[in-house]
């Protein structure tokens, strides 16, 4: 695979991506659950093997569900955590879940609040060149950044 930049990097068009990347969690009465978020976590594991230099790999957790962890090469660290899945789609939404539309400077889709914007930022922020995260201040250390993406609140490290 080569190291070329695919996707963008801007934050809102990075978001409109992402939103029409279906990644709901169907949840049955029983307790059982069909997990969608199998794209969503490639798309976030390549965005950042095509655009950065840290070093991704993937943590399967359960049912085919895994973890998106990617690792900086510095001795400082900031943790960035963000879920991949959303709620599943319902009936009743302005705009069809998955389409990403802005109207009024808003944008609607499923998961754009919770959590792909999240995503979106950490994304876009882990594909800043690191000179501009410090270069900027002397005062400042040089920050790199470790990326978590969990399916759920467990991580096994």
């Amino acid at each position: 695979m080569s190291k070329e930049r695919i996707q963008t990097t801007d934050p809102i068009a990075l978001l409109r991506e992402m939103v029409a990347i279906p990644s709901y969690v169907k949840r049955e009465g029983d307790g059982s659950y069909e997990a969608n978020e199998t794209h969503m976590g490639e798309f976030v594991a390549d965005y950042i093997r095509r655009n950065t230099d840290m070093v991704v790999e993937t943590q399967e957790v359960v049912d085919g569900r895994f973890n998106v962890i990617a690792r900086g090469k510095g001795p400082t660290s900031v943790m960035m955590l963000g879920h991949l899945d959303t709620v599943q789609p319902r009936q009743g939404y302005k705009h069809p879940p998955f389409s990403a539309v802005v109207e009024d400077g808003k944008l609607y889709g499923l998961g754009s609040c919770d959590m792909k914007s999240g995503i979106s930022s950490i994304l876009t922020a882990a594909t800043v060149e690191k000179t501009e995260l410090w270069m900027r201040s002397e005062r400042l250390k040089p920050i790199w950044l470790n990326n978590l993406f969990l399916h759920k609140w467990e991580l096994r490290l």
